[in-house]
């Protein structure tokens, strides 16, 4: 039995607080194989979390789509304000976080990252040497 085997799931959450300033739209509401993209994303991180979470900038956005919301910490601070958000109402050691436009990430890759963490603040991967902090596993402290 590993560490991660010994753990509860971990919390999922989906970034989703962006401006959606790049595709003209909401990037949540964008479609992604007849649903929006924030629902599958939500579908993505229940394979492997028993609560998954959205932060969705104002904690309010997503009231129509029946999700749990938090706000993020700052107003327009990107991403980490989300991830910082998560982590605070995170129940659980670590959170599964995934950033809302990417459609292909993968339960099967956080549950290897999961499986991996060691007590570190974060297990990232890295694809074609890039850090893909978005599509990761982070540790609550």
């Amino acid at each position: 039995m590993t560490a991660a085997d010994r753990l509860a799931p971990p919390t999922g959450l989906v970034l989703a607080g962006g401006a959606s300033v790049r595709p003209g739209a909401d990037k949540a509401r964008l479609d992604f194989r007849g649903r929006p993209l924030l629902l599958h994303a939500v579908d993505v991180l229940g394979q492997l979390c028993d609560e998954v979470l959205v932060a969705s900038g104002d904690g309010m956005r997503f009231d129509d789509l029946g999700v749990r919301q938090v706000a993020d910490v700052a107003s327009g601070a990107g991403p980490l304000a989300g991830l910082i958000a998560g982590l605070e109402a995170a129940t659980t050691q670590l959170v599964a976080a995934v950033a809302v436009n990417l459609p292909f990430a993968s339960a099967d890759v956080l549950r290897l990252l999961a499986a991996r963490w060691r007590g570190e603040p974060a297990v990232v991967p890295l694809v074609e040497r890039r850090l893909q902090p978005l599509h990761a596993v982070w540790a609550v402290r």
